[in-house]
């Protein structure tokens, strides 16, 4: 009878989140909502519209990368988007994107993991998810963001040589996957020096960082550009100030659900929560706000820093939210990725036909190219949102002034883009000076309403809110 005291006695002292059937409940519910957000992050692929003439611009490229050894800015994933699309279709294109995100959000938990436990960490994951909300598209550009993600989890977790390898690999990775990989060695070299400021210049960490800030400026280089990858990434990253003269970059514009839903959330818990005390993750969340307002493109990297931070400081001021994780979490590990795949296949086998309904139903789309196939003459084209231009690529008779490829601009075609959509004086001299006998521009525009007035141009053909005008013959 003592003895079967003494030991509910025990039992009792046991919190209730240590106890056996707590921790099954605890890991159950941790991984239904790693499924629920995994599926999210498929299902959101699957039903909204992709960015029609950016994909459309990509696929090209990775047809003439893989067909004609023609290499730019972001030539690995054109080249492995066209292959999926080859073999599988858009459904494949959706899949792998979906794909690419979850694997970022998993990279980001698990960064997390240290710093917050086991059940908080998931959180950090939910909570970077706010960041993709406005390029969960196909051809939206969320797809490489996972090499971020890795890059940071490397620079939490690995040492040594294994640091530097790793760094390395994956920031040759980032940039031939796209001109974002740019900014791996200001990663880098952010934690190096917040290393350095913290635990001084002969501390081991603070070596390693810097070796690896040092491979990874060298590895960005390992791209068919060589050192022309940094002139060219520093346009294709939209690092210049003097592209938002030319196409919206501000966060209210292009990622106005992750501006609201985020960004203002991450600056209200960093107020009431303080700023991080290590130095090297004040720097990278002062540099991903400071991205983030300048492009509105990079919210995801700065849900990808900010996130674990957050989860981590919170942890700080309430240790007891912190969570071991359960035994058996190998074997859920082992049985998500399963599901995730089960979710891969199921989204790519009934998804193949949308792509080409949305090409069919994309009204700039539709307009280059009844114009492009009813007349087989050469026509520079102006296009007054630089995005409806990259259908372009595909249609050979049209010569854009300027597509989303803004590294092949120079100044004198940014200007003449600039002056023509806000018809600035000498707005006529500048078409006539630049070879252009075709504006696509939105109706309600003031360009469109003086091109209805002007006697040298008159209206080819409109649909929805897109109207097309050409030059009067001489």
């Amino acid at each position: 009878m003592g003895a079967a005291n003494a030991t509910a006695s025990a039992f009792a002292r046991v919190p209730l989140g240590a106890a056996p059937g707590a921790a099954l409940c605890r890991n159950a519910a941790v991984w239904s909502l790693r499924a629920l957000l995994a599926v999210v992050m498929f299902a959101w692929f699957a039903v909204t519209p992709p960015q029609a003439a950016h994909l459309t611009m990509t696929l090209e490229l990775g047809r003439r990368a893989i067909g004609l050894h023609e290499f730019g800015l972001g030539w690995l994933s054109a080249a492995i988007a066209h292959t999926v699309a080859t073999a599988s279709g858009p459904g494949g294109i959706a899949a792998v994107s979906g794909a690419s995100v979850v694997v970022a959000l998993a990279l980001v938990e698990f960064r997390a993991r240290s710093r917050a436990g086991y059940v908080l960490s998931l959180f950090a994951g939910i909570a970077a998810a706010f960041g993709f909300l406005d390029v969960l598209h196909i051809g939206a550009g969320a797809t490489s963001w996972f090499c971020a993600a890795a890059l940071l989890l490397l620079l939490d977790r690995a040492r040594g040589f294994a640091l530097v390898l790793g760094v390395a690999a994956v920031s040759i990775l980032w940039s031939n996957l796209a001109p974002q990989g740019i900014l791996a060695p200001l990663l880098t070299g952010l934690v190096a020096l917040g290393r350095t400021v913290d635990r001084g210049v002969r501390a081991p960490e603070t070596r390693d960082g810097w070796l690896a800030s040092i491979g990874s400026a060298l590895a960005i280089l390992c791209t068919p550009a060589g050192i022309g990858f940094v002139t060219l990434a520093s346009w294709g990253a939209h690092l210049h100030r003097v592209l938002s003269e030319v196409m919206p970059l501000g966060p209210d514009a292009i990622a106005p659900h992750a501006y609201y839903g985020m960004f203002f959330a991450l600056v209200v818990a960093g107020a009431a929560l303080g700023v991080a005390r290590r130095t090297d993750e004040r720097l990278l969340l002062a540099a991903g706000l400071f991205l983030c307002l300048r492009d509105g493109g990079v919210a995801p990297l700065l849900g990808i820093i900010a996130a674990p931070i957050l989860v981590g400081s919170l942890v700080e001021r309430a240790p007891h939210f912190f969570a071991e994780p359960p035994a058996r979490a190998r074997l859920a590990d082992g049985l998500i990725a399963g599901l995730t795949l089960v979710i891969i296949i199921s989204i790519a086998t009934t998804i193949r036909p949308r792509l080409q309904q949305t090409f069919k139903g994309d009204a700039s789309y539709s307009l280059l190219q009844r114009y492009a196939a009813g007349d087989n003459r050469p026509h520079g084209i102006f296009c007054s949102v630089i995005a409806w231009c990259d259908y372009a690529v595909v249609l050979p008779t049209l010569r854009p002034l300027m597509d989303e490829r803004v590294e092949r601009s120079n100044p004198s075609t940014r200007k003449a883009q600039h002056d023509v959509a806000r018809v600035a004086k000498g707005w006529e001299r500048t078409l006539a000076s630049q070879h252009i006998d075709t504006v696509l521009t939105h109706r309600s525009d003031a360009l469109a309403a003086l091109l209805e007035l002007s006697p040298h141009w008159s209206v080819v053909d409109a649909r929805a809110d897109a109207i097309l005008f050409g030059r009067e013959a001489q």
